[in-house]
């Protein structure tokens, strides 16, 4: 099979062009975002957050979940099970 190849060039976006991003985004979708950014988080452990894994207090995100196509469950890897500091 050999090594997996990608279809697009990865591209990482600069501070500006992340701004414009964020301006452009619904409000939602902008959170998503800017938690994926400050974070490092999957897609899957920002769509399975629950306010219950959010600490304020302390300014962290304990991830405990992900959901991926309809299905609530741990995380990916038994690494992905941590504390995160909110951006």
């Amino acid at each position: 099979m050999g090594r997996k190849r990608l279809k697009r060039e990865k591209r990482i976006l600069d501070d500006d062009q992340l701004r414009v991003l964020l301006v452009e985004l619904p409000a939602e979708i902008g959170l998503m975002v800017r938690t994926a950014v400050s974070t490092g988080m999957r897609v899957s452990e920002i769509i399975g957050l629950k306010w219950r894994a959010v600490d304020l207090e302390y300014g962290l995100v304990h991830l405990q979940e992900r959901y991926y196509r309809g299905d609530t469950d741990e995380p990916k890897t038994d690494k992905s099970k941590r504390p995160l500091p909110l951006g």
